[in-house]
């Protein structure tokens, strides 16, 4: 067995110490490591196709939430038209210049009906 690397510090630790962490929960669950499993490496590389679908899902909802809090995405989860903007409908109605929107143009006239 190959010896730990030392001087490892930072994320690279605490990345260690995650797939420490995972050994022993796999170790529990299903009673092997992964170097001993016997599965079959077509089972393995579904296995990995599968996580990396899930990564790919956890990812895309993670930048959709970034993008809204940047504006970047409407309310519905349509693209922006346009940046964030003092609402029109909310300075004609209400004489209002502090509220934002970035609604795109599917949900311009409901934004303006919930002024």
């Amino acid at each position: 067995m190959k010896q730990p690397i030392a001087n490892v510090s930072g994320t690279e630790l605490s990345v260690c110490v995650d797939i420490a962490a995972r050994q022993q929960i796999g170790l529990m669950r299903y009673g092997t490591s992964v170097a001993d499993n016997p599965q079959e490496l077509r089972d393995w590389l579904q296995e990995a196709y599968e996580e990396t679908l899930d990564k790919a899902v956890y990812l895309k909802r993670a930048i959709a939430e970034l993008d809204k809090k940047a504006g970047k995405i409407c309310r519905c989860g349509n693209a922006a038209q346009l940046p964030v903007h003092t609402c029109p409908y909310a300075v004609d109605i209400n004489d209002d210049t502090k509220t934002l929107c970035n609604c795109c143009a599917d949900c311009e006239r409901d934004c303006a009906m919930n002024i």
